[in-house]
């Protein structure tokens, strides 16, 4: 692993939840980028697996090795917050500005 993936790694983790725009390496097979919610990211054996629901298709989930993106772009989400993580449920999410999840 070089220090690029690293970085690469850390910023993904750090758009969980949130609207992103990714530039995709050819061999994705999902086209020059994709954009949508960044729903999730696992750390597995051979790197990061990423979990995007494109916002062309609601309700769609593809996944992404970390290998294959190129560069990850938040985009402004009026309104929303950053990530938030749930330790009950092992969950993240967002919630809109001036309101509390109970």
């Amino acid at each position: 692993m070089t220090a690029g993936d690293a970085t690469l790694k850390d910023q993904i983790k750090k758009v969980i939840g949130q609207r992103v725009t990714l530039t995709l390496a050819h061999r994705s097979g999902l086209g020059p980028t994709l954009t949508g919610r960044l729903l999730g990211a696992v750390d597995a054996a051979d790197g990061l697996v990423v979990t995007v629901e494109p916002e062309t298709a609601a309700g769609v989930r593809r996944t992404i090795h970390y290998h294959d993106i190129l560069a990850v772009t938040p985009e402004s989400s009026k309104g929303v917050t950053g990530p938030q993580w749930d330790t009950q449920s092992q969950m993240c999410w967002s919630t809109p500005r001036g309101s509390r999840r109970t």
